[in-house]
């Protein structure tokens, strides 16, 4: 088992918003959560990573490869977010900033999570867009360069980037036609497959 929530609940002041979720995964699977918008799902997922606002009660336990990771201090956190749980967000566009081009954004995604070799984070970052079907001259173009489908594959592609455990789709094809959308859920069944990682999945 990769993943356990338990007893999950969230709340402000005001309300619950997550009242006592419970679930688990196992390695390699594709776990899809389904729930109406503002049922509570993107919270969930944010909790996982410690994304969540402070002004949000966090109470159970999220049990990741057997470590709780609410009990992790954010320097802790940090190291386990992007190298072995990654997010691809609904709002993907808003992930990329407009002055920096693709390129640019796969080398600094490197760079933080401690690969220093020049060199080397070329060469991933070459391979990354390959593997989604991207030319990789497309690094070189700035975000409002690519179309909506291309750019989610760039997503895609930076959240398989450092080849993590884990992946949290939230909601991934909302902003796309049906034909786009329905490439890249195939794009992204193949890529698990490709790596086994596992994949916890939100649609409304």
């Amino acid at each position: 088992m990769i993943l356990s929530i338990e007893q999950l609940s969230i709340s402000s002041k005001e309300k619950n918003i997550v009242d006592h979720v419970s679930l688990s995964m196992n390695e390699g699977e594709w776990f899809a959560l389904v729930g109406q918008s503002g049922s509570g799902k993107s919270l969930l997922s944010q909790a996982i990573g410690q994304l969540i606002s402070p002004n949000l009660k966090v109470e159970g336990k999220i049990i990741f490869k057997g470590e709780d990771l609410l009990t992790l201090r954010p320097k802790e956190m940090r190291s386990i977010r992007g190298r072995k749980i990654s997010y691809i967000f609904q709002d993907y566009q808003g992930s990329f900033t407009p002055f920096r081009t693709i390129g640019q954004h796969l080398d600094e995604y490197q760079k933080t999570h401690g690969i220093d070799d020049k060199n080397q984070r070329l060469q991933n970052s070459i391979d990354a867009l390959e593997s989604v079907g991207l030319d990789h001259t497309l690094s070189n173009r700035y975000p409002f360069q690519l179309s909506g489908g291309q750019l989610q594959r760039v997503s895609i592609a930076i959240a398989l980037l450092l080849s993590p455990d884990l992946i949290i789709a939230d909601e991934i094809t909302t902003a796309l036609d049906s034909v786009s959308g329905h490439r890249i859920l195939e794009l992204l069944a193949a890529r698990q497959k490709d790596t086994g990682c596992t994949i916890l999945f939100y649609h409304t």
